[in-house]
């Protein structure tokens, strides 16, 4: 729940902070949300929940590289898992805030409902990976192959996924505000319902890419989907993707 909470305010402060960069009135309901949930967050915090020490971290890790099906709820704050061998790792609702795993095999792993705030993930391999519900806000995930991997619900606020392979990926209902997709194969990927708000969609490859509801807010701070949507791309970034699907 401590973790669901920090995902909740990290999202609210940061599209809040792109709202006002983009002179978009503020709504009344959504400061009400904001500081409600930074209430509760407040809380939350005063209970009587402790952090994993540096210690119990080093421990956690060396039984989940000797057992990768035991990382289940754990916590994994800050650890050093560079080039870890985590095939099919079981790592539901772990917690991997600011974790290193650069170059990992992570690939068939489950990290459904996991916190990976701030993760280096760049040239990691996700492959075919269960994401739905994680948290990969400012996660950096350059170069990472991500290829049909399960990134349904998942928070990629502010994410760097310039040059990810996200080929075939489903990435229904995710949030990519802000996020840096420069470069990135989108190539028959599921956007459905996706937000694109702020992304960065520079040379991106959307070719196939299913794109039905998703949103972005144009350069007058107007939320816009479909066609309109198409239009955006075309004008922003000149894309215009091969078999994409906007209605």
């Amino acid at each position: 729940m401590k973790l669901k909470l920090l995902t909740l305010t990290l999202t609210l402060l940061f599209t809040s902070s792109l709202a006002q960069a983009a002179n978009v009135p503020s709504d009344p309901k959504a400061d009400s949300k904001k500081r409600i949930q930074k209430e509760a967050s407040e809380d939350y915090s005063n209970d009587n929940e402790k952090e994993a020490s540096p210690e119990e971290v080093a421990k956690n890790v060396k039984k989940l590289i000797a057992n990768p099906n035991s990382g289940r709820l754990m916590d994994f704050n800050k650890a050093k898992l560079t080039n870890a061998k985590l095939h099919k790792a079981n790592l539901q609702e772990a917690n991997l805030t600011g974790a290193t795993l650069s170059g990992a095999d992570l690939s068939w792993a489950n990290l459904q409902d996991a916190s990976l705030i701030g993760a280096k993930l760049n040239d990691t391999d996700l492959n075919r990976a269960n994401l739905q519900d994680a948290s990969l806000i400012g996660a950096n995930l350059k170069g990472a192959d991500l290829s049909r991997t399960n990134l349904q619900d998942a928070s990629l606020i502010g994410a760097n996924l310039s040059g990810a392979d996200l080929n075939r990926a489903n990435l229904q209902n995710a949030s990519l505000i802000g996020a840096n997709l420069r470069g990135a194969d989108l190539s028959k990927t599921d956007l459905q319902n996706a937000s694109l708000t702020g992304a960065n969609l520079k040379n991106a490859n959307l070719t196939g890419a299913d794109l039905r509801e998703a949103v972005a807010k144009n350069e007058e701070g107007k939320m816009i989907t479909g066609n309109s949507l198409k239009a955006y791309l075309k004008k922003r970034f000149n894309l215009e993707p091969v078999n994409a699907k906007f209605n």
